[in-house]
């Protein structure tokens, strides 16, 4: 089993915010979970691992002014079959993120998180 090299653990959200390619317009799917150093997204299609892209990430409402998009280069570190046959998830890792994107983030893992914001 390969060792999980996170610096973060990931949180499962209750959002699914939309991912796209930021030049191409291509759709990546819909984020899953996050941490402050990558996201996974579910998608009907493969992206090749090793491949990067700047991340158009949807931000969702938020108790904090916020821009709505967040704009992030990642790189695609694995692409694998989900439990449903005719998905993919990716692993995505952040390669820079200013101050401002990572108050975005911590924010919507403060308020997203699906084990701490059951309704």
């Amino acid at each position: 089993m390969t060792k999980d090299r996170r610096q973060y653990q990931r949180t499962e959200l209750i959002t699914y915010s939309r991912v796209y390619d930021q030049d191409k317009g291509r759709f990546l799917g819909y984020v899953c979970d996050m941490s402050p150093s990558g996201l996974m997204t579910i998608n009907d299609s493969r992206v090749e691992p090793g491949s990067e892209v700047i991340l158009k990430i949807e931000v969702p409402p938020l108790p904090i002014p916020a821009r709505t998009w967040l704009r992030i280069p990642a790189r695609a570190v694995w692409c694998q079959p989900d439990l449903d046959p005719n998905k993919v998830n990716i692993g995505w890792q952040f390669l820079n993120t200013s101050a401002e994107d990572q108050e975005i983030i911590a924010a919507i893992l403060a308020n997203y998180d699906l084990y701490e914001n059951q309704f």
